[in-house]
């Protein structure tokens, strides 16, 4: 008998051990999938609306005449690292969210019923005992409930960038379809208001810089008339070849000089004009939706996995019992 029959004979000899890891890995997989809260998936897409346009003129006309401009980048900012911040989460958090589960609108604290959960962790009854009996402050329950929803809803989301588009997806679960397309509104909002505030402490901070350097430039060319000037009415008749070449140098600053200021204006005036009329920071390529249906928990994978890994277990017990009969 070869050992493919061998294996078999033990298979089915032992075939009521199977069916019941079988039924207790359905069991599990069942009351596993439905403890599992549903979860409702609101997806969009973005790119950034990039300003770098007016930023990179600014920094050619810096270069052009000399100047170098220290942190002008042309964006300043990540918008993966936006999306993933603690601030926006926070402001998502704190926000009062109409729901079903709820008749009043609620904060994500309440509506994930944190202040009222009970923890199994061992260790955080420890530490209070020893907090207790040390007397050490604790952290107050607001801010850490607040920290634990925080968490919560970061594992309530993922985001993605495409490296040769620049398109940002961003995928949101949460309870029910309709607070799941609100928070995935609420990200959208929460990034373009991230995002223009950072520009225009960008923009402002162009000003800044250019504004000072216009002052310099004034002087400067107030101060090069003023010495052609003076050359002038102290040569009134210019026949020396070294007076000639003194003469252009003179003319050849002041005209530098001109030039820088004009230049300088125009960016000034530009800059102040993006501050005036700054346009949507991100390109909103698919609006967030109301999911028609639930996402998660995937209860027929999770069964199936179950049902798999009950049958892996049954062979391993069959191959370990069994394991000189069936390698002699």
């Amino acid at each position: 008998m070869n050992e493919n029959n061998i294996f078999l004979k033990y298979f089915y000899r032992e075939q009521k051990l199977f069916f019941r890891l079988l039924f207790l890995s359905i069991f599990i997989s069942l009351v596993v999938s439905f403890s599992l809260p549903k979860l409702y998936r609101t997806t969009f897409s973005f790119f950034p609306n990039s300003s770098a346009g007016s930023m990179e003129s600014v920094r050619s006309v810096a270069v052009s005449i000399g100047l170098g401009i220290a942190g002008m980048d042309a964006e300043g900012y990540d918008l993966t690292n936006i999306v993933k911040s603690d601030r926006i989460k926070r402001n998502i958090v704190q926000k009062k969210w109409d729901t079903k589960k709820k008749n009043n609108p609620v904060g994500l604290v309440d509506y994930w019923g944190i202040p009222n959960r009970v923890s199994l962790n061992p260790l955080d009854y420890i530490f209070k005992f020893i907090y207790f009996i040390l007397s050490i402050p604790q952290e107050p329950n607001e801010l850490l409930h607040e920290r634990i929803a925080i968490n919560k809803l970061s594992d309530r989301y993922i985001s993605s960038k495409n490296n040769l588009t620049g398109l940002i997806t961003v995928d949101v679960w949460m309870e029910e379809p309709e607070l799941s397309k609100a928070v995935a509104e609420k990200f959208v909002e929460e990034i373009k208001a991230y995002v223009f505030e950072i520009e225009y402490s960008n923009l402002s901070s162009q000003e800044s810089f250019i504004e000072k350097r216009l002052n310099n430039v004034k002087k400067d060319l107030e101060k090069n008339e003023e010495e052609l000037k003076d050359f002038r009415e102290k040569n009134r008749n210019i026949s020396v070849p070294e007076l000639i070449l003194k003469e252009d140098r003179l003319k050849r600053e002041v005209s530098i000089n001109t030039q820088i200021y004009i230049t300088l204006q125009q960016e000034l005036e530009l800059v102040k004009i993006k501050l005036v009329g700054q346009k949507d920071p991100i390109v909103l390529l698919d609006k967030p939706q109301l999911p028609p249906k639930k996402d998660k928990p995937k209860r027929a994978f999770i069964m199936i996995s179950g049902a798999l890994f009950s049958l892996m277990i049954y062979v391993m017990f069959l191959l370990f019992k069994y394991r000189n009969k069936l390698f002699e």
